[in-house]
């Protein structure tokens, strides 16, 4: 024993199965990428920006961990601290790659993780280069 339907509620059924809906048009929905070089662009602008920056912090995460941050050697937090460095580092080198897609691909999960890649770059240019704050 089967349900049967509901009856059509505001006009009859279209192709698409919906009641009372325009058919479902794939073309209005999805919008065309960009061109390959956007993405080629941003990445290579981004990572000339972004390499000295990235080597510094790389730099200093090698020192963090191999030398200790602390006086009394390799605490807890010197190797808090290093694995904050290389998170750092990660979404330095992270962040031209996934604003490139982004831009290329319009995609809204690329948009937010580069917006958090962004953050945690432009917080970690901002501690080394003013370590005083």
């Amino acid at each position: 024993m089967s349900i049967p339907p509901p009856p059509p509620v505001g006009g009859p059924v279209h192709p698409a199965g919906y009641y009372g809906q325009p058919p479902y048009d794939p073309a209005k929905q999805v919008r065309k990428p960009r061109s390959i070089w956007w993405t080629i662009a941003v990445m290579a602008v981004g990572w000339s920006l972004l390499a000295y920056p990235a080597f510094y912090v790389i730099i200093l995460s090698t020192l963090g961990f191999g030398l200790g941050i602390g006086h009394n050697g390799l605490t807890f937090g010197a190797i808090f601290t290093a694995l904050l460095t290389v998170l750092a580092a990660g979404s330095m080198v992270a962040l031209p790659a996934l604003l490139g897609l982004a831009i290329r691909w319009r995609n809204k999960i690329l948009w937010v993780l580069s917006a958090v890649t962004g953050i945690v770059t432009a917080i970690t240019l901002v501690r080394y280069q003013f370590p005083h704050l």
